[in-house]
């Protein structure tokens, strides 16, 4: 009697055989398979959603900052462009379809003073320039490159006369005075305005195409624009 109950006990407890391992595998490799497939989507999508909010965040920093410089193109309360040396003694500078230099103006102690602004695309960012005025040497300097937005694949100046006609770059009667970005020195650099351009421009179009990219994941653009009338001209 004792005999048949422990054989009966070592039957009920026998182990897997290796199909029935096999079959257990393969279902826990199909779940464990779904459930990093579905971790991969979340990831993907919460990531596409960080780098969509940061080329628009970027896109909208970078056309507010040149949107407000260039309302105040032209404002000259220190009257620097009656004696600045080198000229040009145009509100624009220096301009480009990538790069611009105008004279505007800031009030750091409450009093605006004439500045020169300078804005170029440089390693992945928009880079702003400010040289304060120095009536003793006649020029703009003691200015440094700073970023105003990171991202940034491109941006693209277009300059519009008084009749809204694109002032392009063709042969003028007076050449640049200047490099752009604005150095030391006369000289061009490819599709500068002259000068005689450069004093027909009354409007101004920004636009502003931020990228982000990541591993494993599509890169986001955004492309941002507007159009600026130079209130000072």
């Amino acid at each position: 009697m004792r005999r048949d109950r422990t054989s009966q006990l070592r039957r009920g407890g026998r182990g897997l055989t290796l199909i029935e391992t096999l079959i257990s595998t393969a279902i826990f490799g199909v779940v464990v398979a779904s459930l990093y497939l579905l971790y991969e989507s979340m990831l993907r999508t919460y990531t596409k959603g960080e780098m969509r909010a940061e080329v628009q965040q970027s896109a909208r920093i970078a056309l507010a900052q040149v949107t407000q410089d260039l309302r105040g193109a032209g404002y000259d309360p220190s009257g620097a462009l009656a004696s600045v040396s080198p000229g040009p003694s145009t509100a624009l500078r220096a301009a480009t379809p990538t790069c611009m230099s105008f004279i505007s103006y800031e009030a750091p102690g409450g009093a605006p003073a004439s500045v020169q602004i300078s804005y170029t695309l440089a390693s992945g960012a928009l880079q702003r320039r400010v040289d304060s005025w120095h009536p003793g040497t006649g020029s703009f300097s003691g200015g440094s490159w700073a970023k105003v937005a990171q991202s940034m694949a491109s941006v693209q100046f277009t300059y519009y006369d008084a009749d809204g006609l694109v002032v392009a770059n063709d042969t003028g009667t007076e050449p640049p005075a200047g490099l752009c970005p604005p150095a030391s020195g006369a000289g061009s650099t490819p599709g500068q305005l002259s000068v005689e351009q450069m004093r027909r421009v009354r409007r101004i179009g920004v636009v502003l195409r931020a990228e982000a990219t990541a591993s494993r994941v599509t890169s986001e653009f955004f492309v941002l624009g507007n159009d600026v009338q130079l209130r000072n001209r």
